[in-house]
Formats: structure tokens, C-alpha cells, sequence
């Protein structure tokens, strides 16, 4: 067994979806100090130990029909690299972990938010055992998953989220939920899994392409007309483009790759990389910010 084999069993390069959990921040300023940040990350590494867990179950639930696919065959459990004994070990492990920090979080900010934590890995249980054979429905748990990393940032720091940024949330998970069906039936046909025989790709991509316009024009209400992130109308126009260019990209990267997997798209493409840190970046008020921490805020 080598480290890659664990770092592909606990889907390491997926905690980048974690990042979630600190949207408040770059919302409310007045939200940053010392304890804030210390149950933000102790609640980024609650939900990066849960989520390896969901993971795990995942591959326990699906490695004998991973063994016929000729991408997951090479995943830890399938492969028979990491046995299920090690791997079931391995989760209690992990659960242990995020029970561990998650209470931490609570602790220090005196709130429950351990109990979003709970909702996520039941809610991964309800995929693994039988959602994920139901058609439509078993894309809707993806974006949920993400739901709750944005809905637990904000409980944790006391704050109620908003809907509309939820809802953006939401559609632009939804939209590379589709992007993964259609290129997993693009690539494999519905043989190894059955659930894609219920779907069309034309169905698929024509779906993709409304939930990221819809994704598009949502942000852009959010950034002019709800003012979301309080930044300067230059920024908020580089916001909008930047988005839509990043769509643009991973439809670009997506037409010519030959994996499902979007976080691998995003991650190893170094234009869709600084894309993604320039989207960060035009989100931040910095005058505002410096004001806020020069006046002592954190």
C-alpha cells in the first residue's frame, strides 16, 4: 500500500469543497476573530474527516462493481490495495475524528452544528445503500452535500444563511452533477451503471447548459441587485466575467477529457486553477477589509 492509495481512499483532492464552510467570512467581515477562525477550521476538518467517511462507505457499498469499470477498477477497495477490513477500520477512524472536531467547533463557538455533520453522513448512508439507483433523485444528494458545508459555516458562526446563495449553490453543484452523468455515459454506456440507462445525453447537456446560465444569471443578481459581496462595480464585473469564464473553461476541458471525475478537471488544469483564485479574489472588499483589520477586528 502507498500514500497515493490512501490519499484516492479518502478523496483528498475533494476537500477543496470544504472551502464552503468560510463563505461567511467573505460575507460579513465582522465575522473574523480569533475564536470565529478557530471553529471555522476546526469545522473544515470536521467536515474533510466526514466527508473521507462518505467516501469510504461509498467505495465499501459499490467495489465489486467497481471491479468492472474500467476507471474505478483502480480505486484502493476495488483493486484490493486497501482491504475492506482496513477500509472499515479506516472510517470508524475517521468518524472518530470528525465527531472529535466537530464538538470542538461547537465548543468553542457554543452552537450545535455537530448535528449537520450527523445529517451529512446520514444523508450519504440514504445515497450509498439505495438513492443512487433511483434516477433524478440520486443527483440531487451531490448538491444537498453541498448545501450543508455552506449551511454548517454559517450555524457554527451563528449566523442564519441566506436562501439565494444557497440556491446558487445549489444549481452550480447540480451543473457538474449532470456534466459527471454525461460523461460517465459518454464513456461507459449504462453498463456499469444502471442508473444512466434511464438518462439521454442530449437530455443531460441541454439540462448543463440551462443550470449554468441559470447559475450565471443568479450570481449577477445577487452581486448588483442583493449586493451579496460588498465590493465596487468594477469587481462585481469581474466577478460575473470570471465565473462565466470558468464555466466556459470546464466546458471546454470537459468536451476533451476522459474522466468524470470534475474535481480531477479542475484541479489539473492550471487555467481553470487561476480562474478559480481570481473569482476569490474579486469577491473581497479590500479597503474595507484592511479597514477592519487596521481598526483591530481581528
Amino acid at each position: 500500500m502507498k500514500p497515493k492509495d490512501y490519499a484516492k481512499l479518502f478523496r483528498l483532492k475533494h476537500y477543496i469543497k470544504n472551502v464552503l464552510i468560510f463563505m461567511p467570512f467573505a460575507v460579513d467581515y465582522s465575522l473574523l476573530g480569533k475564536n470565529n477562525l478557530i471553529t471555522a477550521l476546526c469545522g473544515f476538518c470536521a467536515f474533510c474527516f466526514i466527508s473521507s467517511c462518505a467516501y469510504i462507505l461509498n467505495d465499501l457499498c459499490d467495489f465489486e462493481n467497481d471491479r468492472n469499470h474500467p476507471v474505478k477498477q483502480n480505486r484502493p477497495i476495488a483493486s484490493g490495495k486497501i482491504s475492506v477490513g482496513g477500509s472499515i477500520a479506516l472510517l470508524s477512524v475517521f468518524a472518530a475524528l470528525a465527531a472529535a472536531a466537530g464538538l470542538l467547533s461547537d465548543y468553542v463557538s457554543g452552537t450545535r452544528g455537530v448535528f449537520v455533520i450527523i445529517g451529512f453522513l446520514v444523508l450519504n448512508i440514504i445515497y450509498s445503500s439505495f438513492a443512487k439507483f433511483v434516477p433524478v433523485l440520486e443527483m440531487m444528494f451531490i448538491p444537498a452535500g453541498f448545501i450543508m458545508r455552506l449551511v454548517y459555516g454559517y450555524i457554527i458562526l451563528g449566523r442564519r444563511p441566506d436562501i439565494l446563495p444557497a440556491v446558487f449553490i445549489f444549481l452550480s453543484a447540480f451543473y457538474f452533477v449532470l456534466h459527471k452523468r454525461s460523461a460517465e455515459k459518454s464513456l461507459c454506456g449504462s453498463a456499469t451503471r444502471k442508473v444512466l440507462g434511464h438518462y439521454s445525453l442530449k437530455v443531460l447537456n441541454t439540462l448543463s447548459l440551462i443550470t449554468m446560465i441559470a447559475s450565471v444569471a443568479l450570481f449577477g443578481l445577487l452581486q448588483f441587485y442583493f449586493d451579496l459581496f460588498p465590493t465596487n462595480i468594477v469587481q462585481k464585473i469581474i466577478s460575473v466575467a470570471v465565473l462565466c469564464a470558468l464555466f466556459v473553461r470546464f466546458e471546454m476541458l470537459s468536451a476533451d477529457t476522459k474522466t468524470e471525475n470534475t474535481v480531477e478537471i479542475v484541479l489539473s488544469d492550471r487555467l481553470m486553477c487561476i480562474f478559480s483564485i481570481a473569482f476569490a479574489a474579486s469577491l473581497i472588499d479590500y479597503p474595507s477589509l484592511v479597514h477592519f483589520i487596521s481598526a483591530g477586528g481581528v
